[in-house]
């Protein structure tokens, strides 16, 4: 076989799999993201005003206004409600396997990923919380859907020991 041959033969192979499996290339990228968490947290010492790393916070952060700019651009959500804009950003999370994402509305506003964030799920149980960039993310897109200024902190997480991980949710004041 020539080179073209077998590069034909592999790609169909590969395309293949994925469309059987579409998944399968999303939870490689997944893996990928946990093992430099897992590194980066050897490096990097832990913060307890955050609960984990900032920069983990911070990436996640800028990646939950993006992600929210995305939603609000491709979904026209500008006018939308509040809670119609959070019930796409929940459902889209929830359809692309990051979680199985449910909003808790109490004395405090809770964000809960029933069985655990991505990250939580790939993780050991190391006895503390570890999704730092999941409480970015949910801070970004909360703010930015919302058109305020957010905080998320991790409560519960699988990692922990939990059933699932939850956030905290409140306005920075």
């Amino acid at each position: 076989m020539v080179d073209d041959q077998i590069f034909g033969k592999v790609d169909s192979a590969v395309e293949g799999f994925l469309k059987e499996r579409p998944e399968a290339g999303y939870n490689i990228w997944r893996g990928l993201l946990v093992d430099l968490q897992s590194v980066m947290e050897l490096v990097i010492p832990y913060d307890i005003r955050y609960g984990g790393i900032p920069s983990f916070y911070e990436a996640g952060m800028i990646s939950g206004e993006r992600f929210g700019k995305w939603l609000m651009e491709k979904f026209d959500l500008k006018d939308k409600s509040i809670k119609e804009r959070v019930y796409y950003l929940d459902l889209f999370v929830s359809k692309i396997n990051l979680g199985d994402v449910e909003f808790i509305k109490g004395e405090e506003n809770r964000i809960q990923f029933k069985g655990g964030t991505m990250f939580a799920k790939d993780y050991k149980k190391v006895g503390r919380n570890v999704c730092y960039h999941a409480a970015g993310f949910i801070a970004g897109a909360t703010g930015t859907l919302s058109g305020g200024k957010f905080e998320a902190k991790e409560v519960k997480c699988v990692a922990a020991g939990d059933e699932s991980c939850e956030f905290v949710i409140k306005p920075v004041k």
